[in-house]
């Protein structure tokens, strides 16, 4: 509780230092070391004792000798002597167990710049970095070395000189600074930077900032012209203020002070003094600064500076122009006259700078004492006190800002003299600790106090004193070596301001004391020591505390020597509220064991229990409320930790110990189960946990051992105040002695669990005996939370087996016991607790244990009123009635739930279904979130374990023409066919019985899930669920639409449904939600380019790729057709019911509810998005170019696209426009001669067998589904379909079919279509011009022999018009010469007989036959 005297650091090697600063004294040691003469004269006793001491001295005084700087950060170090100067820097040495700080050499060298100079004084300042990752923190420290010659020279930490100014050519005796220092308190100002040096009668100031600025600079233009070898440029000049100090002999030591605050009274008292009664007053004061100077003649003087100006009197304007006028007439004349002409030293000019002039300053009063001279003089940290030493040994301490002696010490010749600031401690701990114990330490606004200790160094005697100011006694003492340096810095570093400065998170130290063996020492001094007997025994005991934290933060472990000064500490500290801190940090301590903390508690409670058996009237203090509460806290941690070590001698839990019981007899006792329920029960258990067992996660190895400490962390004591009156009639405090271990109310869930485990881990393993039963009445621990534990521990795993069961059962009867009077209270929130557990198979078996105890003690408590004639049958019964109901509802449904989390826990049998969702989000099912998740929560969570394994609608819905054909697979045992049987009869159990529950391959899965639909009939229909899993479809493609696959299986579901109010509402809500934003942006992005857009724009406008956008647009389309479709199938809008059993379901709507509330849609806005959308697929699917869809459309059509479907604008498909007819008819022709060319690009059976690999598995499907796929018949359909919606003439766009086939030689497709065409005449034009291009090409390109002379026997007019054919213009020129002559007799038959190119087809005819 004392000063303390720190070792910080140490000298790497103080023989080199001290023999590179002395050469002189190392020689003549070596001398003397290396002598070993023999003469008489070594052997006599006339040997002078004064000389070998002065040589004893001479040799131990080096540290003396030096001048001496460190800097305030500990990182740099700096001894010089004459022109000898080294440095010495921080260095970490961890190897060192003891002091792992060390100094070692950065720079040593000779500095002199000048003949003759030496070095009189240094100082090592740390300047702040500008950094951020840094900010406030020192970036390096620079040197500032004064020398006799005047100069001043500044450098770095290796040596290298950044700036050298000379402000007077006298010696410069003393180089201070000063830092920023904020305000202390209010009314007190702010300290600024500033650098001061003392010359022998001038005083020199420097501005901080600029300072920084300046040594900024020079640092970077050094390192610069490091870098590039170039040579360094001269700085400017540093700004600085000279003042001539007058009225003082010699000045020894000086010391900047506080700043004075202008003052209206002292002014005037001042300026009376020293003027006399015709000083004129002043306005507006300006701000000084006071320095006080130590010496000869007088002893001390005080100077006042002014910062600034005051506002000038007309007087004092006048007299200075006076002057100023008469200084510039003496100037002049002077000049005439030839007065005061001599000729400069010009090589002196340029050697020195130009010095300016010092302005006078005058001493405001003095301390005048004829034979005492002053040595120096040192303020303290707040600049409002000064310590001067003198000649005679004399140590005075002055009021600065009055000029009064406070203070004298005697005897101290030579002093050192150093000041330190203590700060008063209090940390949140001890505010909250005292405001729980009903004592306040201190107002919340007032600021903590501070204190300031003279610390003396008297060399002669060796020792170091530590004084408290101004009138406190010596509050420590040191003996310390005679040959030490003690150091004051009285700074800090340099660049802070008034937000930076609180950022240091260095320790600075103020006081260094330096010993001549190269150790480097720190005073700490506490602040009550600054404190009077009655004010300091709280202090006191806050510095006993903190003792005691920094001892339990030094050890890692327990030991006998660490218990003891851990008692010693705890019984000095007097007051019961601070030593209840060290308590609650001892126990907050992890590697203290029970003993130990059980041996430490029961010291401060024996103590406290002497205290309270020797009350007297004369001890009333020793026992007060804060001295009780105090023991009932030990009382309270002892029962805690003796609690704890009873757990810790039970055996936990093991393989070889756990409990063997859990049979079916037992079970049926216990849980009140018939045979059947039994049965149940375990055969859904078994198989749930089956499916968690082969789960493939990864766990790590938790650590469930529970420390005394977190024990003990885990609880609070809950004390009731009770107060009683004494016979004279007088309150007196007193404290309950009944303890209460309640659990904390904001312990975390893994605390709990880890809590939970430790009492609880016995008691699973068997069924728990008298003395576990004991221990848990013992433990202080509410029932109510040995509940809340047991059944949070419970329900955390989903592994408990049924096996476990009976000793949950006996626990929970145990606890119930012991709070018999609030277990009515408990079943709610018991109940609560397994609602609300996602385990659903671990709530079950606690609802089971929790029903059957309820029914039991109801059933006891009912023949217990009976037997005594109090008993109520109404009202009683009533209550029974409703609580088993609601035990029975609870199972229900935890039955059912566990049956759908065996479904959710279960994963596709093919890995190749798996497509929609790589990683699915797991589905976290409870009963709570059942309950108020709405009517739609069940069936959401079954279509997300659907979309998440990609499951196909095939497997839940199959049709004779979508499904697989299985061999021996019946289609009444499908699940679509149990469907339709139930929505015929609704009877779940004729509906689903278990000879017709096969799936379609005997899937467990499938199976799985129609146990799912028997426990929900109603709420897992095949529409909704239908509904459902399209939705989900549609929210996983959402997420990525560049996996399209999504999609498509949601339009599949779609298509499965039934009921077309529902399918068209569910429709129309995808469209709204998911479609009409990427389709508007689509359209708008083609129209911009006016071709199919490339990847980056698609990826950039619409947010797919191109491949993406073109499946998309597919996809909508295929939407479009639904929404058509279910518009035009007409269904009543279905009904949704929800079983009995879970009508109390509350939440939102669900999807279908709100599906089926969708206005319906307008068929012919429905029938205008088709049209664009088809357009739009066409574009991208083709990549056509040069094309415009929005152009395709008049302004009333543009304006109707993107909105509502059920809305109402105005349409006209039939326009009158010619441009826009004819755009379409071409469009639509191009799209038509696109489609052939794919299809002509590859045979028929590729296509279809392609088309067959890239459908979706939805669509399964046979030869004609495939062929309805391909392009061939697609887009003609559809092509088709918009010449109608737009009134273009069908047959013109057939005719041009057919020629695109023929020209791609596709005959026999052609040959179909042909069929179709109703304008024979010109079909038979077009077919004759395709028919002369083919013969062309095989006479001229193939060129057969004799294909000539054939054709010479034609008519001129047969040869002339096939040499004007260009084969070149058809696709496929080269068909067999047969297809050609079938293609001639399908001409002749279309033309008629008037025609003019009749005769030419007939005379082409025969020249086939001749060419065949």
């Amino acid at each position: 509780m004392s000063c303390q005297l720190n070792l910080l650091a140490y000298f790497q090697d103080v023989r080199s230092v001290k023999r590179y600063l002395f050469p002189d004294q190392v020689e003549e040691q070596k001398k003397e070391d290396n002598f070993e003469g023999w003469d008489d004269e070594d052997w006599s006793w006339k040997e002078n004792d004064q000389e070998v001491d002065n040589k004893e001295s001479i040799l131990l005084s080096w540290l003396q000798d030096c001048h001496v700087s460190l800097s305030p950060t500990g990182d740099l170090l700096v001894l010089a002597k004459d022109d000898r100067i080294v440095h010495l820097g921080q260095k970490w040495d961890s190897q060192d167990e003891d002091v792992q700080t060390k100094y070692d050499k950065l720079f040593e060298g000779s500095i002199i710049q000048d003949e003759g100079e030496r070095i009189t004084c240094v100082l090592c300042l740390p300047l702040a970095s500008q950094k951020r990752s840094t900010h406030g923190g020192p970036d390096w420290t620079c040197v500032i070395v004064g020398f006799t010659s005047g100069f001043v020279r500044i450098y770095t930490e290796n040596g290298t000189l950044l700036l050298s100014q000379i402000f007077s050519e006298d010696c410069i005796t003393r180089i201070k600074c000063h830092t920023y220092t904020p305000p202390r308190h209010e009314g007190d100002g702010e300290r600024h930077e500033e650098l001061t040096v003392l010359y022998s009668k001038s005083l020199v100031t420097i501005d901080g900032f600029s300072f920084f600025q300046s040594l900024k600079a020079c640092k970077n233009q050094v390192a610069r012209a490091a870098a590039s070898g170039s040579e360094l440029l001269q700085p400017p000049p540093l700004a600085y203020k000279k003042w001539a100090l007058l009225e003082q002999e010699q000045i020894m030591d000086y010391t900047p002070c506080v700043p004075v605050v202008p003052n209206a009274f002292d002014q005037m008292r001042v300026d009376c003094v020293n003027i006399g009664c015709n000083a004129s007053y002043k306005n507006v004061l300006p701000a000084s600064y006071l320095y006080v100077t130590t010496g000869v003649g007088p002893y001390a003087n005080f100077y006042y500076t002014v910062h600034g100006s005051s506002q000038p009197l007309l007087s004092d304007v006048a007299h200075a122009v006076a002057t100023k006028l008469k200084s510039a007439f003496l100037s002049a004349a002077s000049g005439w006259l030839g007065l005061g002409r001599h000729t400069p030293d010009n090589a002196r000019d340029k050697k020195r700078p130009k010095i300016e002039p010092a302005t006078p300053l005058g001493a405001r009063f003095g301390l005048y004492d004829k034979r005492r001279v002053g040595e120096s003089v040192l303020p303290s940290p707040d600049g409002r006190l000064a310590v001067i030493t003198d000649s005679f040994g004399r140590v005075i301490l002055f009021d600065v800002r009055g000029g009064v002696a406070v203070r004298m010490w005697k005897g101290y010749r030579d002093a050192q003299l150093g000041w330190l600031e203590a700060k008063e401690e209090q940390s949140q701990e001890s505010e909250s600790s005292a405001a729980s114990s009903g004592a306040t330490l201190f107002a919340a606004s007032s600021p903590l106090r501070r204190s300031y200790f003279l610390v003396i160094y008297a060399p002669r005697r060796g020792i170091l004193e530590v004084w408290a100011t101004q009138h406190g006694p010596r509050v420590a003492a040191f003996s310390v070596s005679k040959w030490c340096r003690l150091l004051c810095l009285g700074y800090s570093i340099m660049g802070l301001n008034n937000v930076t400065c609180h950022n240091v998170k260095i320790p600075i130290h103020g006081l260094y004391l330096i010993d001549l063996d190269g150790s480097v020492k720190t005073i700490n001094v506490p602040f009550h020591l600054a404190l009077s007997d009655k004010n300091s025994k709280r202090a006191r005991d806050m510095h006993l505390l903190k003792q005691l934290k920094t001892l339990l933060k030094e050890n890692i472990n327990e030991s006998g020597a660490l218990q003891s000064d851990v008692i010693e500490t705890l019984l000095d500290i007097k007051m019961a509220s601070i030593r209840q801190q060290g308590l609650e940090r001892l126990l907050h301590t992890k590697y203290l064991s029970t003993g130990f903390l059980q041996g430490v508690i029961n010291a401060v409670s024996q103590q406290m229990e002497t205290l309270m058996a020797e009350q007297d009237e004369s001890s009333v203090e020793c026992i007060d409320f804060e001295s009780r509460m105090l023991l009932q806290f030990c009382r309270f941690h002892q029962l805690l930790i003796g609690t704890y070590a009873s757990l810790g001698r039970l055996v936990p839990c093991s393989e070889e110990t756990g409990n063997k019981g859990g049979s079916s007899e037992t079970l049926l006792t216990l849980l009140h189960l018939s045979l059947n329920e039994l049965e149940a029960v375990t055969a859904t258990v078994k198989k749930f946990l089956t499916l968690v067992e082969n789960e493939l996660h990864v766990s790590f190895k938790s650590d469930q051992s529970l420390s005394i400490v977190d024990f003990v962390s885990c609880f609070e004591c809950r004390v009731r105040k009770l107060e009683e009156k004494d016979k004279e009639g007088e309150n007196v405090e007193t404290v309950s002695s009944a303890l209460t271990a309640a659990i904390l109310p904001n312990l975390s869930e893994a605390k709990r669990i880890k809590l939970a485990n430790f009492i609880f881990r016995t008691g699973f393993c068997s069924s728990p005996n008298a003395d576990y039963v004991q221990l848990l009445s013992e433990s202080s621990i509410p029932p109510a939370d040995l509940m809340s534990l047991l059944l949070q521990v419970w329900l955390n795993s989903d592994r408990r087996t049924l096996q476990e069961v009976p000793s949950l059962y006996s626990l929970v009867l145990c606890i119930t016991k012991l709070g018999d009077s609030d277990v009515g209270n408990w079943w709610s929130s018991y109940r609560k607790s397994c609602a609300q557990s996602p385990n659903i198979c671990s709530a079950l078996m606690l609802a089971l244990v929790g029903r059957s105890i309820a029914k039991d003690q109801k059933e006891t408590a009912m023949s217990g009123s009976s037997g005594s004639g109090t008993f109520e049958l109404s009202a009683d019964w009533e209550t029974v009635t409703f609580d088993q109901e609601h035990w029975s509802d609870l199972v229900k449904q935890l039955e059912d739930l566990l049956v759908l989390h065996c479904l959710l826990k279960m994963k596709p049998f093919h890995e190749s279904l798996n497509r929609a969702s790589a990683n699915p989000d797991p589905i976290v099912v409870s009963l709570r979130r059942v309950l108020d998740g709405g009517k739609g929560i069940i069936p959401e969570f079954v279509a997300k374990w659907i979309s998440g394994n990609g499951i196909p609608p095939y497997l839940l819905c199959p049709t004779d023409d979508d499904a697989p054909q299985v061999k021996g697979h019946d289609p009444k045992t499908s699940v679509h066919y149990q469907r339709q049987v139930s929505l015929q009869h609704p009877s779940r159990r004729v509906a689903f019985q278990k000879s017709k529950s096969l799936s379609l391959s005997a899937s467990p899965l499938i199976a799985q899930l129609q146990d799912v639909q028997h426990c929900f009939p109603h709420t897992l229909s095949s529409d909704v669920l239908m509904a459902n899993c399209a939705w989900e479809f549609v929210v996983i493609w959402n997420r990525d639409p560049e996996v399209v696959y999504p999609l498509e299986q949601a339009l599949a579901y779609l298509k499965c449904i039934q009921n077309a109010v529902l399918q068209h509402g569910l429709a129309t809500m995808i469209w709204q939600m998911f479609a009409v934003k990427k389709l508007s942006s689509a359209a708008f992005l083609t129209e911009k380019v006016g071709k199919a857009p490339k990847d980056r724009l698609c990826r950039k406008d619409v947010g797919l790729s191109e491949v993406s956008l073109e499946k998309f647009l597919m996809r909508t389309v295929d939407l479009l057709e639904i929404i058509i479709q279910a518009s035009v199938d007409s269904h009543e809008v279905p009904v949704f019911k929800v079983e009995d059993l879970w009508q109390n379901i509350q939440g939102p709507t669900s999807l279908v509810e709100l599906a089926v509330e969708q206005k319906e849609a307008n068929a012919d806005l429905v029938e205008h998005h088709y049209a664009l959308s088809v357009i739009l697929h066409a574009i991208l699917h083709f990549s056509m170019k040069s094309i415009k869809p929005l152009s395709l459309f008049d302004t009333k059509g543009k304006n109707a696209f993107f909105k509502p479907l059920h809305s109402l604008p105005l349409l006209s498909y039939r326009v009158a426009d010619e441009s826009i007819v004819s755009a379409r008819t071409q469009f639509l022709s191009r799209v038509i001669t696109q489609a052939v060319i794919a299809l002509g690009e590859r045979p028929i059976s590729a296509s279809l067998s392609s088309s067959a690999a890239d459908s979706s598995p939805s669509l399964g499907g046979n030869f004609q589904q495939l062929a309805a796929g391909s392009d061939s018949v697609r887009w003609p359909v559809r092509v088709s379909k918009l010449a109608e919606t737009f009134g273009i003439a069908a047959d013109v766009l057939t005719r041009h079919r057919v020629v695109e086939l023929y020209s791609s030689g596709l005959d026999r497709m052609a040959e179909e279509v042909l069929l179709t065409v109703s304008d024979h005449s010109a079909m038979g034009v077009d077919l004759l011009t395709i028919a002369g291009q083919r013969l062309s090409h095989f006479i001229f390109v193939c060129d057969p022999p004799g294909n000539l002379e054939k054709l010479a026997k034609c008519s001129t007019d047969v040869s002339t018009w096939i040499k004007t054919m260009d084969p070149s213009l058809v696709r496929c020129p080269n068909p067999p010469l047969s297809a050609t002559a079938t293609l001639l007799g399908h001409v002749v038959n279309e033309l008629s007989e008037g025609q003019s190119e009749y005769e030419l087809a007939l005379e082409l005819v025969d020249l086939v036959h001749l060419l065949m």
